[in-house]
């Protein structure tokens, strides 16, 4: 077995008894009438477990695309796509940003699920990491050598310095932009992992 499998097979184990604890923790939060201390320390737990949650499924996420997944490959529009997870975010955004996209047909082939989770991440890192009145603009551009998938914003952006180490594993970035945010540090690591399985290039200025 090799150290991807066993990493997979240890999450998938990890889930049971993280969901065991986030239950009793919601039930000794709903039945808590302790005092101050005890109810923030129930507070943190839960984070904490959501936090380990979330690492768990991103390694799943990233076990199962370090997989052949050539027979999952399909044909589907790009612009449907965006589309809905556009939708998605500006549910997320609660109309606290701007966010532009002017759909249009754009057929391609590849594994959906896995392009709609490296899109989906991009797209929600946009809206999560970036103040009130952003403006995040998303646009399709068809070229002779093919598709681009543009989101950019107009938010705090990245310190230059950080931008090559992005798409590493576990790498989080300036904690000012992550301390209310959590995340795993793998978002991006599976983002360029699903787009280069798909024959493309994530690019990041």
């Amino acid at each position: 077995m090799c150290i991807r499998d066993r990493v997979g097979n240890v999450s998938h184990e990890l889930r049971t008894p993280l969901t065991v604890v986030r239950g009793y923790l919601e039930t000794l939060q709903d039945l808590s009438k302790g005092t101050a201390l005890q109810v923030k320390a129930y507070a943190e737990m839960s984070d904490q477990v959501t936090r380990m949650q979330s690492l768990a499924d991103d390694l799943i996420t990233l076990s199962q695309l370090e997989e052949d997944l050539e027979s999952l490959t399909e044909s589907f529009d790009i612009g449907s796509l965006l589309t809905s997870i556009v939708g998605e975010a500006e549910a997320l955004s609660n109309g606290q940003h701007v966010i532009v996209f002017n759909g249009q047909t754009t057929m391609a082939m590849a594994n959906q699920k896995a392009i709609r989770g490296a899109l989906g991440n991009i797209i929600f890192n946009a809206v999560k990491h970036n103040p009130n009145g952003a403006k995040i603009n998303i646009r399709i551009i068809d070229e002779a050598e093919g598709t681009t998938i543009s989101v950019a914003d107009d938010g705090i952006g990245i310190d230059p310095m950080e931008i090559p180490r992005l798409t590493e594993r576990f790498y989080r970035g300036d904690g000012s932009r992550n301390s209310q945010t959590g995340g795993s540090g793998l978002g991006l690591a599976i983002v360029k992992h699903a787009i280069t399985q798909a024959g493309g290039t994530l690019t990041i200025n």
